[in-house]
């Protein structure tokens, strides 16, 4: 791999690009089966829309880190964080250049499925939905290091995800907002702990509860096997990771951040699973055992 191509998987992170495509896999599967989820056929699905779509939100995730680069660049020299503008191997112009090309494309991509899917009369549900994302992005950049409780937006970018692919393939519904709600707690949880992964400190531990939001969706009192399975495992699982890594003696916060975004697919899997969507779900469950592996080529964060 050359090192140019490294630096732009760096700023990229790319290695967290497949839970975008799970996050995206199960906000289309959850509201496109409607009524209908154990019987829905999701492999047409895949076929057409979702590779595109997954397409079009890859596009503004990496839009979202390089501009996350760009805004932190004078941060990171003041604080000697070792991120690619402040070791001086890309030029803050080019990564924001290239930003701004990412995120306008995503939206123009968007619209074309929008309007592919439903018409010129439908476009705007996918419209909003692209807006509001591309403004919680651009509002968490800009002011996630002067506002601690900033994560929130974060939150609100993987739930604008969700959003985005429900809308262009029927209309969001509420077990899809409340998916999407405990998808940004748990972004929200493990934004709060990575605020001082640079210094390998953590100055507060409650965030650590927010990482258990995905038990909320044991509201809806699925009746499928899979997910109280996989909700057990889920839950131990975090329990783990959490106790291992944050214990005073020695604290490991970076690689904490890691296995904790690599955990994204196996909540896209719990959504799956509650809906009777096995297949998808086990997808999932194989993206989240594969992505520590891409982590070890592609920090994470």
């Amino acid at each position: 791999m050359s090192s140019e191509l490294k630096v732009w998987l760096d700023l990229g992170r790319v290695s967290n690009l497949p839970s975008v495509w799970t996050n995206v896999l199960a906000a289309a599967l959850l509201t496109g089966a409607g009524q209908h989820y154990a019987t829905w056929n999701w492999s047409i699905s895949i076929a057409g829309l979702l590779p595109a779509t997954m397409l079009a939100l890859s596009l503004m995730y990496v839009g979202g880190m390089l501009l996350n680069d760009v805004f932190d660049a004078d941060w990171d020299k003041q604080h000697q964080n070792p991120r690619p503008i402040n070791q001086g191997r890309v030029r803050q112009e080019l990564v924001q250049t290239v930003a701004v090309f990412c995120l306008a494309s995503a939206v123009f991509l968007i619209l074309i499925l929008a309007w592919l899917k439903n018409g010129a009369a439908d476009l705007w549900p996918s419209l909003a939905a692209s807006l509001f994302l591309l403004l919680v992005i651009c509002a968490y950049n800009l002011w996630h290091k002067q506002f601690r409780h900033s994560v929130w937006l974060m939150g609100l970018c993987r739930f604008g995800v969700y959003l985005v692919a429900a809308t262009l393939v029927a209309t969001p519904d509420l077990q899809l907002l409340m998916a999407g709600a405990v998808l940004a707690g748990f972004i929200a949880g493990v934004t709060y702990l990575a605020q001082q992964e640079h210094q390998n400190q953590l100055d507060q531990r409650w965030p650590v509860l927010l990482l258990f939001s995905p038990l909320l969706l044991a509201l809806h009192q699925p009746e499928h096997l899979l997910f109280w399975l996989l909700l057990l495992f889920f839950t131990v699982w975090i329990l783990w990771i959490s106790t291992s890594y944050l214990t005073a003696a020695q604290l490991r916060v970076r690689p904490l951040i890691g296995l904790l975004l690599a955990s994204i697919p196996l909540l896209d899997a719990l959504v799956l699973a509650s809906v009777g969507q096995w297949q998808a779900s086990l997808l999932c469950i194989v993206v989240f055992a594969l992505l520590p592996r891409f982590q070890l080529w592609v920090r994470a964060s």
